[in-house]
């Protein structure tokens, strides 16, 4: 604030992109505090405006599972840091997969989740009705990623057939033949119905035989 020549008000206002604050001044605070290496107490935020700054990550696997799939699930929330941070939040990762067995009627939640550690949460990679349920007790903003829409919870997936038929025409354009598809696991036959579609489509709008065993499983 001293080297700004405004009150800390101001300041606060400023790197909070407050629009009482005019952009010039807004600029001029987050330059100084870049300079001086500022950094928020984001503990202090807490207690000010009621908010954790955080936002609670869980990856949901089906039991059993592969360690593979799991850490490749886990790759998928590395963009999310940095798409939260640019927005002042942080993503707080659940350590451990939240294994969800397919015939299990509860789901038990991490404490961060239940306890309200976090201002909201993102689901990733698979859904059952206990889990839908345990969500849905939750008071708190929350979104499901790459996962079977279950009632009224708020789901973005990949358009899997529509990817897979992107491939194969990419391929198609440089000028390959052979494409083949093989599809990765049963995925609760949600995916796994969905991707050769698109695969059988696409090879098809090219003029070219789909290579057999394309809607096994694992093939």
């Amino acid at each position: 604030a001293s080297l700004a020549g405004v009150s800390e008000g101001t300041v606060s206002r400023a790197l909070s992109d407050n629009p009482r604050v005019n952009l010039t001044t807004r600029k001029r605070v987050k330059a100084i505090s870049k300079k001086v290496g500022y950094r928020p107490n984001i503990r202090a935020r807490a207690l000010a405006t009621g908010q954790t700054f955080t936002v609670g990550g869980i990856v949901a696997v089906e039991s059993p599972r592969t360690i593979a799939f799991t850490l490749a699930t886990f790759r998928l929330l590395e963009p999310l840091h940095a798409a939260f941070a640019q927005v002042g939040r942080h993503l707080l990762l659940s350590l451990e997969p939240l294994v969800v067995p397919l015939a299990a009627t509860r789901v038990e939640l991490p404490k961060m989740i239940t306890e309200q550690h976090t201002d909201g949460l993102v689901v990733l990679g698979y859904m059952t009705e206990a889990l839908a349920e345990a969500l849905t007790r939750l008071d708190i903003p929350l979104v499901v990623l790459n996962a079977r829409k279950v009632g009224d919870l708020c789901t973005i997936n990949l358009n899997e057939e529509r990817t897979t038929s992107d491939l194969v025409r990419h391929l198609a354009a440089l000028g390959h033949k052979w494409i083949a598809f093989v599809n990765g696991d049963s995925d609760n036959g949600f995916r796994s119905r969905l991707r050769p579609m698109g695969y059988a489509r696409a090879m098809e709008e090219a003029g070219l035989a789909p290579l057999p065993g394309y809607e096994e499983v694992g093939h």
